[in-house]
C-alpha cells in the first residue's frame, strides 16, 4: 500500500481555479505556498462522492500511486507530491459531499496536451492543430531533425509498467503534454492500469497487443504529413472502440 499523508498537508497548497473534470476526477490549479511551485490538485468527481460511488476510483488512484513510486526515475512522468488519507475536505474545497475521499497533488505539466478535449474546443482553444502536428504525424521529418518524438514517452512508460506486471492502457495524447520551447514531454496520468488476463469462454485474452494497439491508433497514420499547412488545422477522429479484432478491421 502507498504511504498516505495527513489531510492537513493540503493546507500547504493554495487552491486555484478549476482546470477541468472528467467522468472520474476533478482537477484544480494550485500553488505550493512553501516554494511557489505550480501544482495540480485532483479529487474524485463530487457527483460520485456524494453518492458514495467513488471506491473504485480510490482503488485505481492507490494503484497508480504505487506504480508511480516504482517509476519515479522517469523524468517524463509528472511527479506525485502527495496522496492524502480520506477526509471530508469541506474546509479545503468549500463543499460537504457527505463521504470521505482522498486527494492527490502532483506536478503541473508545462506545455499543451497533444490533443485537446471537446470542452477545449467549446472554449475556443486549438485542438486540431496539436493533434495533427504531434499525434498523427509525430515521426516524419520530426525525428530526422533530431527532435524527440512525444509518442516515445508513452511507449517508454508502457514498457516499464509491463515489467511491473501491468498494462498501461488509455495513454492517449490527452495525457501527454509537450512544451515546444524546451522539447519537454510530460505524462500527467498512467491511464488505466490492468493486469494481463488469459482468454475465457466469454472474452478474448487481455495482453500487450491490446495496449500497443491503443498507442498505435493514437500516434500513427498511414498518411504522410500534408504539404499544405492549412490542412494541419483540420480535425481528424482518432478514437476507436470495441474489441481488438474489430478495431484492427477498422
Amino acid at each position: 500500500m502507498t504511504t498516505r499523508s495527513d489531510p492537513e498537508e493540503l493546507r500547504n497548497f493554495q487552491l486555484g481555479t478549476l482546470l477541468g473534470e472528467g467522468a472520474d476526477l476533478q482537477a484544480f490549479a494550485a500553488q505550493d505556498a512553501r516554494n511557489g511551485e505550480q501544482v495540480v490538485v485532483k479529487r474524485p468527481h463530487p457527483s460520485l462522492v456524494s453518492r458514495n460511488m467513488h471506491r473504485e476510483i480510490e482503488r485505481r488512484t492507490d494503484l497508480q500511486a504505487q506504480v508511480r513510486e516504482s517509476l519515479s526515475h522517469h523524468n517524463t512522468l509528472a511527479r506525485l507530491h502527495t496522496l492524502t488519507e480520506p477526509d471530508a475536505f469541506e474546509w479545503y474545497f468549500g463543499d460537504d459531499l457527505g463521504h470521505p475521499y482522498s486527494v492527490q497533488v502532483e506536478e503541473r505539466a508545462r506545455g499543451v496536451p497533444l490533443v485537446g478535449s471537446v470542452a477545449d474546443a467549446v472554449r475556443g482553444n486549438p485542438v486540431a492543430l496539436p493533434l495533427n502536428l504531434f499525434v498523427l504525424h509525430p515521426s516524419a521529418e520530426y525525428v530526422a531533425l533530431g527532435r524527440p518524438n512525444p509518442a516515445f514517452a508513452a511507449l517508454d512508460i508502457m514498457q516499464s509498467c509491463y515489467k511491473l506486471g501491468y498494462l498501461a492502457r488509455d495513454l492517449g495524447p490527452q495525457n501527454v503534454f509537450y512544451s515546444p520551447g524546451t522539447d519537454k514531454v510530460t505524462l500527467i496520468d498512467l491511464g488505466a492500469l490492468e493486469e494481463p488476463a488469459p482468454a475465457t469462454a466469454r472474452r478474448p485474452p487481455l495482453d500487450l497487443n491490446d495496449a500497443l494497439f491503443d498507442v498505435f491508433q493514437s500516434y500513427a497514420t498511414p498518411q504522410p504529413p500534408p504539404n499544405d499547412p492549412a490542412l494541419f488545422g483540420q480535425a481528424t477522429e482518432f478514437r476507436a472502440s470495441g474489441s481488438l479484432e474489430r478495431r484492427a478491421k477498422a
